[in-house]
């Protein structure tokens, strides 16, 4: 049974209202600080590592409170301490009264400036002189300071509201009138025009441990996090001088949408981590400060200007963890290795002193380089379904055989070999031929000491016919589970003709369903596996057609993939023809 309150220890009572009176007092505004950031590592997925540091001032319990409010990925918020005097105690996220100055807006905002203040108040037409002496609120008592700006009304409404009492000293004595009679009020000397008053505010408190010590006026403290919210989209400027060299330059799209950037320094990053839990906000993060992105940094969606998936992420990594200083066009050949990092996936670009508010966005150059190139002409003939399938697959496909069944085009292509110090990386890539603008492509991710193939366009003057037969069917040719098979025989050519004035290197390809043998010209046979090789662009992206069959056990049994391969030099009119020969079975 607890004793009576009237027999608690007054020294303990003491205490715990000494206690109440020192939480609930407010911070001074004085005491709030933002901490810059000095350091960002942008991917360009829109994550972006932020680094904190600065000397900032305490308040009188020795801690720093800032009302620098992140939203990191869960378990990514690591705060510290770099006082050598103040170990970092603990940090805590919430809402804190703060006592700040406001300018009066409103008659009523305007009286809780002046108390004390001397004057003629016109109270419904009757003028007189008084001195202010306090305001009357029947929610909070008197008051000699405004009050708490947390309350559900706000001024105007106050500055209305009945109830509310204001006490003049005049001649005859103390008068106390209802706020809302009075109509102005002349002040003998120039009225304040600011006022202190209490409102919430989400700080974090960095409390410090001062290990005994008096507290210093200061200490460098810091924080780091992964948030998502800045993001960098590279772009390439590709010319061609005509006689094999290529000038790459490099450019950076820098999209801020979470803090200012005063004189910071980005790390620009090739390449994306691997992030679980990116989409898991920590608990340290108030609702509040969860940042309302733009489409730019949603998963899933196409960005304007045609920006695809592929250019958030990397389809292949270089194993090398390098940076290189960007400054002048040129300055990042002298890369050198990074000495910080375990991961070897990741390439770094470092631009220094970069100073870009939130919701801006800044264009930078990044680097450039001069590698070689070649022009290369390829056709690519994809997989195409049997005829056996074409009978099934119903007038509304009919369309899409034809597409695939039409007219093939030569495709050509500039082949770069990238000898620089840095890889070139998934992005949008503009093509000049002089100071012509000859087309834009997609650069691919292409390692240091590898070639790429760039897209520039349809070589017209090329011209293709392709042709293919039956020429045999052989029936009980294959028995396999109880069944007979026929073996099917087919002949094709692709038949190409030069219309150009000069001679063209032509890499041709062609994806068959079966087994082919003997291709002329010297053709090479690969041989696909079904679940593992084919299509080589994506082992699990089949046909768009191949669905319109049901594919029994027995194909996958009797049946492979395979892909013809030439490479052969086209005189200026003249035309080559590629002869070959496949075949698969069927029931």
């Amino acid at each position: 049974m607890q004793p009576p309150r009237s027999r608690l220890p007054a020294l303990s009572l003491l205490l715990v209202l000494n206690g109440l009176s020192r939480a609930e007092e407010p911070a001074p505004q004085g005491a709030i600080s933002t901490l810059p950031v000095r350091e960002v590592t942008v991917f360009k997925d829109g994550h972006a590592l932020l680094l904190h540091e600065s000397v900032l001032p305490v308040d009188r319990a020795g801690n720093v409170l800032l009302d620098t409010l992140p939203a990191p990925v869960l378990g990514t918020f690591w705060p510290f301490s770099a006082d050598p005097k103040a170990k970092l105690a603990s940090v805590v996220v919430g809402q804190r009264k703060v006592r700040a100055e406001r300018g009066a807006s409103s008659l009523f905002e305007l009286l809780q400036a002046n108390i004390g203040a001397e004057g003629i108040f016109n109270e419904r037409g009757t003028r007189f002189p008084a001195t202010l002496l306090a305001i009357l609120d029947p929610d909070r008592g008197a008051l000699d300071q405004p009050p708490d700006s947390t309350a559900s009304l706000t001024a105007a409404v106050r500055a209305q509201r009945q109830g509310v009492l204001i006490l003049l000293k005049t001649e005859e004595g103390t008068k106390a009138t209802a706020l809302e009679g009075i109509m102005d009020v002349t002040f003998k000397s120039p009225p304040r025009s600011t006022f202190s008053a209490d409102e919430v505010r989400n700080l974090l408190t960095l409390r410090l441990d001062w290990q005994g010590e008096e507290p210093a006026a200061s200490a460098r403290v810091g924080m780091a996090y992964l948030q998502r919210g800045i993001r960098w989209i590279p772009s390439y400027r590709v010319r061609l001088d005509g006689n094999g060299k290529a000038l790459i330059q490099l450019e950076a799209t820098i999209l801020n949408e979470i803090v200012d950037l005063e004189g910071a320094t980005l790390n620009l990053v090739v390449g994306v981590p691997t992030i679980v839990f990116k989409e898991t906000p920590d608990p340290t993060a108030l609702q509040e400060s969860l940042a309302r992105l733009s489409r730019y940094f949603q998963d899933g969606t196409q960005t304007p200007g045609a920006l695809s998936s592929a250019i958030l992420t990397q389809v292949a990594r270089m194993g090398e963890h390098r940076s290189a200083q960007a400054g002048t066009p040129g300055d990042s050949a002298g890369a050198v290795p990074m000495t910080s990092g375990s991961n070897e996936d990741l390439f770094v670009f470092t631009v220094r002193n970069i100073t870009l508010k939130r919701n801006e966005r800044m264009v930078l150059p990044i680097a450039e380089c001069t590698v070689p190139y070649e022009d290369v002409f390829t056709l690519d003939l994809p997989f195409l379904p049997p005829p056996e399938v074409r009978r099934h697959s119903g007038t509304g496909r009919d369309a899409e055989l034809a597409r695939l069944l039409g007219v093939p085009k030569v495709l050509h292509k500039v082949r770069l070999r990238n000898e620089s110090a840095f890889p070139l990386t998934t992005a949008p890539a503009l093509i000049f031929t002089g100071e012509r603008v000859a087309a834009q492509g997609m650069m691919s991710y292409t390692a240091s000491g590898a070639t790429t193939d760039l897209e520039v366009t349809a070589a017209v003057d090329l011209r293709v016919q392709k042709s293919d037969r039956v020429v045999k069917r052989t029936p009980d040719a294959a028995r396999w589970n109880g069944s007979s098979f026929f073996k099917i025989d087919l002949e094709g050519a692709i038949e190409i003709s030069s219309l150009r004035a000069e001679p063209v290197s032509l890499e041709v390809s062609r994806h068959l369903l079966g087994s082919a043998a003997s291709p002329s010209h010297e053709g090479k046979v690969v041989s696909l596996d079904l679940f593992d090789q084919a299509p080589e662009r994506n082992p699990w992206e089949m046909p768009h057609w191949w669905s319109w069959y049901s594919w029994p056990n027995w194909w996958h049994h009797l049946n492979g993939m395979t892909r013809l391969d030439w490479k052969v030099k086209l005189e200026p009119g003249k035309t080559v023809q590629l002869n070959h020969a496949w075949s698969y079975h069927w029931q």
